[in-house]
């Protein structure tokens, strides 16, 4: 049978006239289309998928084929007969329909799916990385891919294609399996599969033979181990779009595999126990690893994996056994009776899949679930009633993932000892009551009970009179001291003299004070264990959090989320990789000095300046003392004002040591990484673990509660994260004696003219402070003006996790060393621009005016417009920018999604309002503005992000970006052409400085594509 092509699909799946498929309304259908106009389309091997929308808002996948595959149709019904019964919660819609779209009048099969929402496994697995720099989602992934597994191996089925591409993860974070195409199936029983899966996820040894509902078994025990073993190290440097981990080699020799045998020795349970399932199952047949019996039989496995605890709805059938009757006896409509053989032999046949017991294969109650959390967390108490680990800062778990950190026991208070007096009136009480009751009232008992009711009412008032001393279970509360001097002090270390070492500014303002060296007891909470710690050497530590002038002064940006706040507000939303680049710089800049963060310990030593109170002001903290959530203090604290924001620094009083903000304002980075305190005796200098992605954060912040802000509290966050709340204060140790008078800083200026030698990374302030005098703007007969872009070396690309940033989009971030300045346009060409060379005007918005950009405009256009421009001038030449060019020149010095930050405004840039996660929605403006209408970027380049596509030079049909640095990269010379810059119509994400447009034929044109240029000088670089 010959098959339409793609572009004959293409061109006839947009009349909707064309479909026959009875259970929908072609008239109601919404098609997606690409930003091009065409139909969005997902090409594989034998055909392609396209997107609708129904009236009811519900998504759909239509499949159509150009190549013809032998029994497709039958495959593919049996597949359709079986969903249609199952209707699994777990996977998605199915329908076949032999004649369900007509191209150029003939019938073509076509395949109907529910479209499949929620991310990718490996896309969410990213996002939980990127979130906190842990996976904690690992033990859900898991436990929700078992019961998958598990049941479709009940009712004698397979998926045969198990891999990171075929598992989405829903919003409720429950898993769904898509592409059904190779799925075994009771009626598949005889054949072959079409596919093999792909090999990264399938057993060595596996080939077309080996095809029944244990094919998922080698899948599934891989997966797993993965899972149970992710970290965002191995995972930047093995994962990629074919695999989690693993690689097919691995599974060939488990015994030479570094990332297998290092799971046998791991230190966790259950990732031991997955390691030696695996390289067990690599040397056993692919149909023989019965994956379910022996996880299910190992309780280091089934103890890690968290199953779902509110099931959804099953299907009604008992077992393997009534599945296969059910299909014989005629439930599945339109049933081929030569299909099956007699329902005694199917029978006999299915026995050999082991029939669940009663009850086996479904949810648990709720109340099983329940017992066993209750039973795992006694049991985990139980453990831990020796080694309490020390409080920290709450953070809940990810969306529906169960925290498996258990609190920490906490011993009742001894119950009191009762006075003489309190037995004395309990005694009394007693005996009136017992007058009181009797059934014959004399007068005589009237009295007494009149008398001993009045004795007790007497004692009662005066044991209320009378203070009584009563222990509290607690140890009570401690007076502020002074911190314990070392008895033996270093030789280089004046003994607590603090006369000796005086306050000191540095270049940027910066003021240290010094703190002497001495010991400390960590905690003020009871339920924590407490140790000692000795701090054999002082330091200076910077009385303020770093401002966001200071911070300016260095990096030459703001990153900060309250810019408004001013240059003498701390900076935050910087991540703990941000302060190292900035410690970096600081340190070459500043003589006779070394930079760095404070440990832990030194930030807790510095915080409480000699106190053992819950803050270095008492028990209750002020709001008029610090800037956190007054609406949450310490419990019997009066509550103050929550600011909502951070403050001025030094705005507040400080502590005993002349510190500012130490409790609240902004979280402030220490080196650590996360590491559990000693639980007794005493340590000295401790510097945290060596290992570990997570890095701690002290202080509390602007919105934290009192509880978050004690001079013991801590939390972590992973490294890479940067966040509105964090920040950061240094520390600072003297390699030579150093006076402390004010200092200049280094002329950056004059740094940067003698660096531009050679290719260097510029950053934002060495952009602002380049010297371009000797290479003015220039400015054409035209009126095109250009300004000139230094040599330089940027990363091009983007960060796995940056917003917006899709799975196709082909952005690995990589080095790019440009050795030639160039002259670029500092604003799109205009339609005038393009009318005075051309003689017309192709635009569509011919009504914005002449200073609008020029669009309708395709690539072999614009090699036309080049041309003239280049035989009518004399001392210049025209081209189209390289995309290393392009992004070079937008980024301007910066790394963040846009030139103007992690946001985009609609007030920054013309496009749909639609903005990335997280930020504000603008309005769209749907057409095209005059040029220059919007703040230009710090190289004075305008609409570099939105108004307009702009075409470059390179080809477009390459994959990805190299791995390595390249230098001057021109990209193929292929048909396929890119555009960069997004446009007036396209959401956020298109306008980045790294994405890149999707790749288009040389003669597409469209009202939102447009042109600049770039110029080159004779005997210039």
């Amino acid at each position: 049978m010959q098959y339409p092509s793609l572009r004959d699909y293409q061109n006839t799946i947009v009349n909707q006239n064309n479909f026959n498929i009875p259970f929908f309304q072609s008239e109601s259908l919404e098609i997606f289309l690409n930003p091009r106009g065409y139909p969005f389309m997902f090409v594989g091997g034998f055909g392609a998928i396209f997107k609708f929308r129904d009236k009811n808002k519900r998504e759909y996948a239509f499949k159509v084929f150009t190549r013809d595959v032998k029994d497709r149709a039958e495959r593919y019904e049996a597949l359709h007969k079986t969903l249609q019964i199952t209707k699994f919660p777990f996977m998605a819609d199915f329908n076949y329909v032999h004649e369900g779209f007509k191209v150029k009048g003939e019938p073509y099969p076509v395949v109907v799916m529910e479209w499949g929402r929620g991310l990718q496994l490996d896309a969410a697995i990213e996002q939980d990385l990127a979130d906190d720099g842990i996976f904690q989602c690992a033990p859900h992934f898991a436990g929700n891919l078992f019961t998958i597994v598990k049941t479709l191996q009940e009712w004698n089925m397979g998926h045969n294609d198990l891999q990171e591409g075929n598992i989405l993860v829903r919003d409720d974070n429950k898993l769904v399996l898509i592409d059904y195409d190779g799925m075994f199936v009771p009626l598949l029983k005889d054949e072959a599969p079409c596919e093999m899966g792909l090999r990264n996820y399938q057993h060595p040894e596996r080939d077309k033979t080996h095809f029944n509902n244990k094919i998922d078994d080698f899948a599934l025990v891989s997966i797993l181990y993965q899972l149970s073993i992710i970290t965002p190290e191995l995972w930047l440097k093995l994962h990629d779009d074919r695999r989690l981990l693993l690689k097919e080699v691995d599974y060939k020799n488990p015994e030479q595999s570094e990332l297998i045998q290092n799971g046998l020795k791991a230190e966790e349970p259950h990732a031991r126990a997955l390691a030696a399932l695996l390289v067990k199952a690599c040397s056993l047949h692919p149909l023989e690893i019965n994956a379910i019996e022996k996880i299910g039989a190992s309780p280091e496995i089934t103890d890690w994996l968290v199953l779902p605890e509110k099931p959804d709805p099953m299907p009604d059938f008992k077992s393997v056994i009534e599945w296969a009757l059910a299909l014989k006896s005629g439930q599945v409509k339109e049933y081929e009776a030569d299909q099956i053989e007699s329902p005694a032999a199917e029978v006999e046949k299915i026995k050999a899949v082991k029939p669940r017991k009663e009850g086996a294969g479904r949810w648990k109650p709720l109340s099983e679930y329940m017992a066993a959390g209750k039973a795992a967390a006694a049991k985990v108490a139980q453990q831990r009633k020796a080694t309490t680990p020390r409080p920290t800062t709450p953070k809940p778990p990810p969306k529906t993932v169960r925290s498996r950190v258990k609190p920490a026991p906490v011993t009742p208070p001894a119950p009191q000892k009762k006075s003489f007096f309190s037995k004395l009136v309990t005694f009394f009480t007693l005996l009136t009551a017992l007058a009181l009751s009797r059934i014959k009232l004399t007068f005589r008992f009237v009295v007494i009970a009149i008398a001993l009711l009045t004795f007790a009412t007497c004692a009662c008032i005066l044991i209320k009179l009378k203070p009584e001393k009563i222990t509290h279970p607690r140890r009570s509360e401690p007076k502020p001291q002074v911190a314990t001097p070392l008895k033996a002090q270093p030789e280089h270390e004046p003994k607590n003299n603090r006369v000796s070492k005086p306050k000191f500014k540095n270049s940027l303002g910066m003021e240290f004070v010094y703190i002497p060296p001495g010991e400390f007891m960590t905690a003020s909470n009871a339920n924590v264990w407490q140790h000692k710690v000795i701090l054999s050497k002082g330091f200076y530590m910077q009385t303020t959090e770093v401002t966001q002038g200071q911070w300016k002064k260095i990096m030459g940006g703001n990153p900060s989320f309250f810019r408004r706040c001013g240059d003498d507000c701390p900076v935050e939303s910087v991540s703990w990789y941000d302060v190292q680049k900035f410690i970096k710089k600081l340190n070459r800049n500043e003589k006779n000095t070394k930079y760095r963060l404070p440990t832990e310990a030194q930030w807790e030593y510095a915080c409480r300046a000699g106190t053992r109170t819950p803050f270095a002001f008492g028990r209750c903290l002020s709001t008029d003392q610090a800037n956190y959530n007054g609406s949450h203090p310490l419990q019997s604290c009066p509550k103050g004002k929550y600011r909502k924001k951070p403050i001025d620094v030094a705005s507040l009083e400080p502590n005993q040591w002349g510190l500012y903000d130490m409790h609240g304002n902004v979280s402030e980075w220490c080196q650590d990484r996360d590491d559990h305190y000693l639980q007794q005796g005493t340590v000295t200098d401790p510097v945290g673990s060596s290992i570990g992605f997570h890095r701690i954060l002290r202080g509390g912040s602007w919105h934290a509660h009192a509880s978050f802000c004690r001079s013991d509290s801590s939390s972590t966050n992973g490294a890479g994260g940067g966040l509105n709340y964090i920040g950061v204060r240094l520390v600072m140790s003297l390699q030579a004696p150093l006076k402390p008078e004010p200092q200049e800083a280094i002329p950056l200026k004059a740094q940067v003219k003698k660096e531009l030698t050679e290719p260097v990374v510029l950053t934002t302030k060495a952009v602002h402070e380049y010297d371009t005098s000797d290479k003015p703007r220039l400015v054409n007969s035209l009126g095109m003006e250009f300004v000139h872009i230094p040599p330089g070396v940027f990363m091009m690309g983007s960060p796995k996790y940056e917003q917006g940033r899709a799975r196709y989009s082909k952005e690995r971030l990589h080095k790019v060393i440009l050795t030639k300045g160039f002259y670029m346009q500092t604003t799109e060409v205009t339609q005038g621009q393009w009318e005075k060379v051309m003689g017309k005007n192709p635009s569509s918005f011919k009504g914005c005016g002449d200073d609008c950009p020029v669009e309708m405009v395709s690539w072999n256009d614009t090699q036309k417009f080049i041309q003239k421009l280049n035989s009518d001038a004399k001392n210049t030449r025209y081209s189209l920018p390289t995309e290393a060019q392009w992004e070079y020149a937008c980024r301007a010095g910066t790394q963040t999604p846009f030139a103007f930050g992690k946001c985009l405004s609609a007030d920054q840039a013309n496009y749909n309002g639609n903005p990335l996660s997280g930020c504000t929605k603008g309005r769209s403006r749907r057409k095209t503005m005059p040029v220059a209408s919007f703040n230009p970027n710090a190289w004075g380049l305008y609409d570099m992000h939105g108004n307009v596509w702009e075409w470059c030079q390179d080809g477009g049909s390459y994959n990805n970006y190299p791995q390595d640095a390249v230098t001057d990269p021109v990209g193929p010379s292929n048909r396929g052409k890119r555009m960069r810059g997004g446009s007036w119509y396209y959401h956020a994400s298109g306008c980045r400085s790294a994405s890149r447009g999707f790749p288009s034929h040389p003669d597409d044109s469209d009202s939102s594509t447009g042109v600049r240029l770039v110029m080159s000088l004779p005997g210039q670089d």
